[in-house]
């Protein structure tokens, strides 16, 4: 599920999107962390391709800026849906209980009146 949100974060960048509505700059120390982050990421990501021969076709098809930015994104919109989600797993597994002692009352009942 992470794998996918930042999958769909990287491709449909919702922050630059957004940046087209507002008109909000950030301030410059801001700007310069940000800058900074990304250039770390862009570092670490390179030189994790050629240490042990991992993420090679990663290494030149992904803009390591935009992947650092999409997961960024993507952790930010889980933890925003995150009340959501946890109110849907609670309402998800009283249901699977629910049912599952309902199929088992149905085969205790079965079973009685077999033997």
């Amino acid at each position: 599920m992470a794998a996918g949100f930042w999958a769909s974060c990287y491709a449909l960048q919702p922050s630059a999107r957004l940046s087209r509505v507002t008109t909000f700059t950030p301030p410059r120390p801001l700007r310069a962390l940000f800058s900074r982050s990304l250039e770390t990421a862009t570092r670490r990501l390179q030189s994790s391709g050629s240490k042990k021969g991992i993420l090679p076709a990663v290494k030149t098809t992904v803009d390591p800026a935009r992947a650092t930015v999409g997961l960024a994104e993507s952790l930010a919109l889980r933890a925003a849906i995150k009340p959501a989600t946890f109110v849907f797993k609670i309402w998800a597994s009283t249901a699977v209980v629910s049912r599952a002692k309902r199929v088992l009352a149905a085969n205790r009942v079965r079973t009685k009146r077999k033997r």
